[in-house]
């Protein structure tokens, strides 16, 4: 359950809108630079048209300095649903285009949401097609060349374009939110997706989802590691043990969690199916992503 939660805390925050970077890597021959416009219609055609998508992935969890691994099969019927099922079968998930389904057999609970329940109890539209956008390395919302970053673009040969929030639920404060995406400007993928989040105090969560490795099947780009961080920087005196510290100016950042995602085997457009039942004895679970 708890790779499940923090990958849709990073799934939630994403389904605001785009904010920031997009880092570029030049090749002999291309030294040109590229108009927002150009970017745009670039990362357009860099989607993926696959039917049928197949892997066996590696998860590893970092949780303050405690870490744990696990091996699982994820099937996506392209645009329909995304299955992920863990070694023996002893935890499931489902998403669906209007629901998430999940149950593990040890501790015989389960989680069965839609969207749209999701939507009423975290204020922010959440949809099937962001989880699929996330794990494929797209952007999740309409690009628009009036986020382009011109200021940071110039630096390190990158692209960068800047997110701003989109929600109308009470919920959210506008203000407090910054984010960013970092194109890939070689396969035109997303580099990284970055989001910061302040509190009050001016303290902040920073969550980071970075695509490294990317593959090349049948014509089309896919990333075999994708990492997600979330670091929250306070400022503070008094240095904890056994946690990852960053000093940026006056903050200091603990590594809270850590996601590791590796892709092997991947295959494409073949058959199969996405067995899924909840036996009726199991216990519902609440809903919960804190």
């Amino acid at each position: 359950m708890r790779f499940l939660k923090y990958f849709l805390v990073l799934i939630i925050i994403s389904s605001c809108k785009p904010t920031k970077d997009i880092t570029r890597e030049t090749t002999d021959s291309d030294n040109k630079r590229l108009n927002p416009k150009q970017v745009i219609r670039k990362v357009s055609k860099s989607k993926s048209k696959f039917k049928s998508f197949q892997s066996k992935i590696k998860i590893k969890l970092n949780n303050k300095g405690r870490t744990k691994s696990y091996s699982a099969n994820i099937r996506i019927i392209k645009d329909k649903a995304i299955w992920l099922s863990s070694a023996a079968g002893i935890v499931r998930v489902l998403i669906t285009k209007d629901s998430l389904f999940y149950y593990n057999k040890l501790q015989k609970n389960y989680l069965k949401s839609s969207f749209s329940n999701i939507d009423e109890i975290l204020g922010v539209n959440l949809s099937y097609k962001t989880i699929e956008s996330l794990l494929l390395s797209e952007p999740v919302n309409k690009i628009n060349k009036s986020d382009f970053n011109d200021s940071f673009s110039g630096k390190d040969d990158s692209y960068i374009f800047n997110w701003s929030i989109i929600s109308n639920s009470s919920k959210i404060n506008k203000n407090l939110f910054e984010g960013s995406y970092i194109i890939n400007s070689d396969n035109f993928k997303i580099n990284q997706y970055s989001f910061k989040i302040k509190d009050d105090r001016n303290n902040f969560d920073l969550y980071e989802l970075s695509y490294f490795e990317f593959i090349d099947i049948a014509n089309m780009v896919f990333p075999s590691k994708i990492e997600l961080y979330k670091t929250n920087f306070e400022k503070q005196n008094n240095v904890q043990e056994n946690t990852v510290f960053v000093n940026l100016d006056n903050y200091e950042g603990t590594l809270m969690n850590q996601i590791n995602l590796e892709f092997k085997s991947i295959k494409l457009n073949n058959k199969f199916k996405l067995p899924f039942k909840i036996p009726s004895n199991y216990k519902k679970i609440a809903f919960d992503v804190r």
